[in-house]
């Protein structure tokens, strides 16, 4: 099975303060889309079909209802005080990347969850605030004006024959992976090459012309995939 997801990261604002730990350091976090309908059924029957997949346990509100409602990292709220059910975080992030991935930008908090996918401390890596994640945030499906797809999770049918923590699992998990960066960097060029041909339309209709690094475009696609080859990409984009 391959369960397809979105991601945004950003820094968290509750009020007109940006929150930080006790070091000074900003409080980012991943704001992922979630069917939170799947999760609904989980939560009441304790069943999923296999396309619900890193489950999460809801441990203190409820789920969310409308446009503008969210989960968050239950660890979170014990370390912030200012977070808590009902409370409002404002996200912001580089370049409007905020604005331009989500329908909204401010969010309540409509219940607190764990995640199987952050399993210990470290919540993983991010070109926003320090560059170290401190939080995750989940929001419906619906939240996301974008349809670009960042994140792949992949159930392998041999999930119940080998054990989870041996060579031969990790073998055949290397493999599939291997498999998925060689498609996705075949998709990749696919998205570059209509990048260009957009951005070359914008600029031949503009009547002032300046060559234009996108930055993002590799951003963009190197958090797709973790391919290190991709990451000394630019692109000067000419109307020729």
């Amino acid at each position: 099975y391959v369960v397809r997801s979105k991601y945004i990261d950003a820094v968290v604002s509750v009020g007109d303060s940006t929150l930080v730990d006790e070091s000074g350091t900003e409080l980012a976090c991943r704001i992922s889309s979630l069917n939170i309908e799947q999760a609904k059924m989980f939560t009441q029957t304790g069943s999923a079909d296999d396309s619900y997949v890193n489950r999460v346990i809801l441990k203190d509100g409820r789920y969310p209802e409308k446009a503008g409602e969210c989960l968050i990292d239950a660890a979170a709220v014990k370390k912030y005080e200012s977070l808590g059910i009902g409370s409002v975080i404002r996200l912001s992030a580089k370049d409007s990347a905020v604005n331009d991935a989500l329908n909204v930008q401010e969010l309540k908090i409509v219940g607190t969850v764990d995640s199987p996918m952050y399993i210990s401390d470290e919540r993983g890596n991010t070109q926003v605030g320090s560059g170290a994640l401190s939080s995750f945030v989940f929001v419906d499906e619906d939240d996301f004006k974008t349809n670009e797809i960042n994140e792949l999770f992949v159930k392998i049918n041999y999930d119940d024959i080998y054990d989870k923590f041996s060579d031969e699992y990790a073998s055949i998990v290397d493999k599939i992976a291997s498999e998925i960066k060689l498609i996705s960097a075949d998709a990749m060029s696919s998205n570059l090459s209509y990048l260009k041909i957009e951005y070359n339309n914008k600029i031949s209709n503009t009547v002032n012309f300046k060559p234009i690094l996108i930055k993002e475009t590799r951003s963009l696609f190197c958090d797709i995939m973790d391919t290190s080859r991709f990451k000394n990409i630019s692109f000067i984009i000419s109307p020729s």
